[in-house]
């Protein structure tokens, strides 16, 4: 036997330390590994932030990276390795048991006779016996040679070279030799309030492998795996009772609050929000909420420093909450692990804009993907209507949700209700039309999924509506 391979088989045997390091390559979640002889190939799927089965996605950006490839088993001892290498040509993903697409990658050749074998799985989070269907006869990609090479000389222990003990420790603590590969699994994303709150999402990827001797492919492998993360869509949701001098509202007012409060607990409830029942609550039940809420609506009283609880007026403090103390609520500068950050902030609430202010910050609002809706004066509960005449808020809001639920990104949704409700600010004797404004990003969705500036021409509509809860790209 060549020296090589007593040099190889004797570090296996005599070194747990290296034995760990090759294994460590499958312990990462959402990777799958499968031994074949002397080769193993891998799949991995993963969202940022998911490091374990039950972490929270939230809103409608969740984006998913897979990747594949193969590499040599350094574990492997044999003196003729079964395999040159494998080469990723095909992979399938589900979210959530729907199949988002099935895309085969051109590897050339023609199918012959039909064998099997099984490989073993690696220490891996997923679960999958690799098994292998022999090809006989057909050609290599690209019709000459497997892509990236391939025969001797891939396998750090196959030819006549010999190599010292040194050389083999050297090649395994490089984790084991990838092996080029041609193509990768797409990417996807999707909008996580496809599914109802606290739901498990499971993201499965499976990729397939084609596997080379002497430049003829002679057999295919596959490996599953998956990512368990949940859905977490949760609404913090309040309103008045008072008016600006702390009296009770007037019937009519408060039924106008009532029914706008109605329309948005409606629309996050249908957009699969978990929606509270109880929206009359304390300074201190409504900074509770907000540390678990990735959404907020409110109708209450505003200012430039921070919104007023159901019975608060005039700031004070009892009632009061400045941006300070909803930002150490929701964990603003000191995020949680638990919580995601909030996607939707809708804020019918005077002042709360003034001045170019920005309270996204305070609530961890979402770069991309987050935005907050508000005004930059004092508002009434009363808009006008643009087929004429006075009608109370809550036809705004209805306005705004319809367009939402028609897929425009919440910038063009909301310009669309600010043409056909205008709220009234200022006061009735001076009214002055005031737009609802928003502050980060315009392109925020409210079902279906986030779109990018670039992406939104190619896939929306001509009026510029998306409705899908999912995309995936054709190029890895």
């Amino acid at each position: 036997m060549k020296k090589q391979i007593h040099a190889f088989a004797c570090l296996i045997a005599t070194s747990v330390l290296i034995l760990a390091i090759t294994q460590s390559k499958a312990d990462t979640y959402g990777e799958n590994v499968v031994v074949v002889g002397n080769l193993k190939c891998w799949a991995r799927v993963s969202i940022p932030g998911i490091t374990a089965a039950g972490k929270p996605i939230s809103g409608t950006y969740v984006p998913v990276g897979p990747s594949a490839g193969a590499r040599l088993n350094g574990s492997w001892s044999g003196e003729n390795p079964p395999y040159d290498a494998a080469y990723f040509f095909r992979a399938k993903m589900e979210i959530g048991g729907e199949q988002i697409y099935d895309k085969t990658f051109p590897m050339g050749g023609t199918t012959g006779s039909t064998g099997s074998t099984t490989g073993t799985t690696g220490s891996t989070t997923g679960s999958t016996t690799g098994s292998t269907t022999g090809t006989t006869g057909s050609s290599p990609p690209g019709g000459g040679s497997p892509p990236g090479g391939g025969g001797a000389g891939l396998y750090a222990m196959q030819g006549d070279d010999e190599l010292s003990l040194d050389e083999v420790v050297a090649q395994v603590l490089e984790n084991e030799p990838e092996i080029a590969q041609l193509y990768g699994p797409p990417g996807a994303r999707f909008a996580s309030n496809h599914f109802n709150h606290n739901a498990t999402v499971t993201v499965k990827l499976t990729c397939y492998y084609a596997l080379f001797k002497n430049s003829v492919w002679v057999a295919s492998t596959s490996v599953v795996t998956q990512i368990d993360p949940k859905a977490y869509n949760r609404l913090a949701a309040w309103n008045t009772t008072v008016d600006i001098n702390g009296n009770a509202m007037p019937s009519q007012v408060q039924q106008n609050i009532d029914d706008l409060m109605s329309v948005g607990k409606n629309s996050f409830s249908s957009a699969k929000y978990q929606v509270p029942g109880a929206t009359v609550l304390t300074k201190a039940q409504i900074l509770a909420e907000l540390g678990e809420s990735t959404g907020v609506f409110c109708n209450t009283h505003g200012s430039a420093s921070g919104l007023e609880d159901s019975t608060g007026y005039n700031g004070n403090s009892t009632h009061f909450m400045s941006w300070a103390n909803i930002g150490s609520a929701t964990g603003a500068g000191n995020p949680s692990e638990t919580t995601p950050e909030h996607s939707w902030v809708i804020a019918y609430a005077c002042d709360t804009l003034a001045g170019g202010n920005n309270p996204s910050g305070a609530f961890r609002l979402r770069a991309v993907d987050g935005v907050y809706l508000g005004f930059p004066i004092p508002v009434s509960n009363l808009v006008f209507s643009s087929s004429g005449g006075v009608v109370p808020f809550d036809n705004h809001a209805s306005a705004l949700f319809g367009y939402l639920n028609e897929g425009y990104a919440v910038g063009d949704a909301l310009q669309r209700a600010n043409a056909d409700y205008i709220p009234i600010g200022g006061s009735l004797q001076n009214p002055i039309p005031t737009p609802m404004q928003s502050r980060g990003d315009l392109y925020t969705t409210w079902k279906s999924v986030y779109l990018t500036s670039g992406e939104r021409p190619g896939r929306a509509d001509a009026q510029g509506r998306f409705t899908q809860w999912y995309i995936w790209f054709d190029e890895p």
